[in-house]
């Protein structure tokens, strides 16, 4: 994340902070503190996203309010059906731990589940351990955010994997209306929309270090970084799809999905 730090300061370096008014920058995160195999590299996620989003709201002139949820589903999901925010805000949801799908769900888009139990002590069929990070995404939309941005870093694959998989790479949608020609912090105080994104594609996992982070997380801060220090306007669209590259050029299979709206 080195690089990400870098590019951050030079952009706050050259921005002029007396723009304010732009709304608060909400940071919700839930990160995975139970499974001792995926543990530190997911407290590393939440360090990057809280370094990376509170330096966009300094720079975008947004009040920045980040909370870190309990890893408890029941305690996420009561705080997102509670969440209130204003129409000029920004809302970011970071999940990152353990996750799966049901294999044949018949979901046209079969985002994972998100699983908030000990893998190790529960069972992973209960209801009580899973949170679909679709309806997270729904949810926030309801909020009516000027923009919000729904992060699953987990795995999509299918609970008995030992069956294989029949899940392959989704089609990546872009139905915004203000998705392109943005440019520096204009990524988050000009767009108008929602994304929905997740690590993975059906039927594959997720790969992360423990130094490091997830594969998805540094990639795709790396070219939201990249684009607020560019002079050259950009898009979400074309954010995610560096990403989804880059990802793919650490692992082949690993493919990140998204979908604007």
């Amino acid at each position: 994340m080195r690089i990400t730090t870098f590019i951050i300061c030079l952009s706050l370096i050259s921005f002029d902070l007396t723009a304010q008014g732009n709304g608060t920058l909400h940071l919700i995160t839930s990160i995975d503190q139970v499974n001792s195999d995926i543990a530190r590299g997911c407290s590393k996620d939440y360090q990057n996203a809280n370094e990376l989003f509170k330096a966009v709201a300094e720079m975008g002139g947004m009040n920045y309010r980040p909370v870190n949820l309990r890893f408890d589903r029941d305690q996420v999901e009561a705080f997102v059906h509670n969440f209130q925010c204003g129409p000029d805000d920004v809302v970011v949801f970071l999940y990152s731990g353990h996750g799966f799908q049901y294999d044949n769900d018949g979901d046209l888009w079969p985002w994972p589940h998100l699983f908030y139990c000990n893998r190790e002590e529960a069972d992973i069929n209960s209801d009580a351990c899973e949170l679909d990070l679709e309806e997270v995404y729904d949810l926030l939309k309801e909020k009516n955010p000027r923009m919000s941005i729904t992060l699953g870093n987990s795995c999509n694959d299918p609970i008995d994997s030992s069956e294989g998989s029949t899940g392959t790479a989704g089609e990546d949608h872009d139905f915004s209306e203000s998705g392109g020609d943005l440019k520096k912090i204009g990524l988050f105080t000009n767009f108008r929309g929602h994304i929905i994104a997740s690590a993975s594609s059906p039927g594959q996992g997720s790969y992360t270090t423990d130094e490091e982070g997830a594969y998805f997380i540094i990639e795709l801060f790396k070219h939201i970084a990249i684009g607020l220090d560019s002079d050259q306007p950009t898009s979400w669209k074309n954010i995610l799809a560096q990403t989804k590259n880059s990802v793919s050029e650490r692992n082949a299979n690993q493919i990140p999905q998204y979908r604007i709206e």
